[in-house]
């Protein structure tokens, strides 16, 4: 597999902004329907994309390579997946501290432990991927279609920030506002002390006064969306489209996933 950092041009310490102009860049120059456009680069490019966009996916793949990624460019995992038949979408989702735990104990909690990986914050979270697959008939070929589809939306009542209005973010009272806490796990190797994620604040060390009633303080409650697509006047395969941003939306304004459409003849 080739590196997605190359595909897409940019530097390994590129930020998510950077990553997604490029990204958009490439796809608007190699797609299928423009002159010049090549149907295979175009599908590289959105393989690339879907790795790098996904900060788990990227974490993984900057450590492990593509042996960290599974099946790389297809299935995503925590996405929404989906399909549609004529203009109807139908979406499937993907959808204390200080206490001493006593519990099963493996080497990838020995591994957690020294590495630091239990004390990542956790935060917003970018929106899930949503994939459909369009079967197109001849009549629809070189016309625009409109589709509409259920998924996660941005809260209208407190506009993403999850805090109900007229109220606001305070400091979270389990960890003092450090987003950390500190536990003790009991191992068959002894008694360990270990710096983890608040599970109260995600590691944020701020919680609201009071949670937005409509989304229950998630940032993002489930509404109806609608997009537009051209479809190519010559369809002879599979045809990939990428729409970044127009996936499920991110929880308390994290950023939103993306839509990948197939059309298939």
């Amino acid at each position: 597999m080739k590196d997605p950092y190359s595909i897409l041009g940019v530097s390994r310490s590129a930020s998510a902004d950077e990553i997604k102009k490029a990204f958009r860049s490439l796809a608007h120059k190699l797609h299928p329907d423009k002159k010049g456009g090549d149907a295979e680069k175009f599908k590289e490019v959105n393989e690339a994309y879907q790795v790098l966009s996904d900060t788990e996916k990227r974490a993984q793949y900057d450590r492990f390579g593509f042996a960290g990624q599974g099946s790389y460019g297809g299935g995503q995992q925590g996405g929404g997946h989906a399909g549609f038949d004529g203009t109807n979408f139908w979406d499937f989702f993907g959808g204390g501290g200080g206490q001493q735990q006593q519990a099963g104990f493996g080497f990838e909690d020995v591994f957690n432990m020294f590495s630091g990986a239990g004390a990542a914050p956790r935060g917003p979270q970018k929106g899930e991927d949503m994939y459909f697959q369009v079967q197109v008939e001849k009549k629809d070929l070189g016309k625009t279609r409109t589709f509409s589809f259920e998924g996660f939306t941005s809260c209208a009542t407190c506009h993403t920030s999850g805090v109900k209005p007229g109220s606001r973010m305070k400091s979270c009272d389990t960890c003092k506002g450090s987003g950390q806490v500190r536990q003790q796990v009991r191992t068959p190797f002894g008694v360990f002390a270990q710096t983890g994620v608040c599970n109260a604040c995600e590691g944020q060390g701020e919680t609201p006064e009071k949670k937005c009633e409509s989304c229950d303080g998630v940032g993002r409650s489930r509404g109806k969306k609608t997009i537009e697509i051209h479809i190519p006047e010559k369809l002879e395969g599979d045809y990939a489209i990428a729409l970044p941003g127009f996936g499920h939306a991110g929880t308390r304004g994290a950023p939103a996933g993306d839509v990948v459409i197939t059309l298939k003849r």
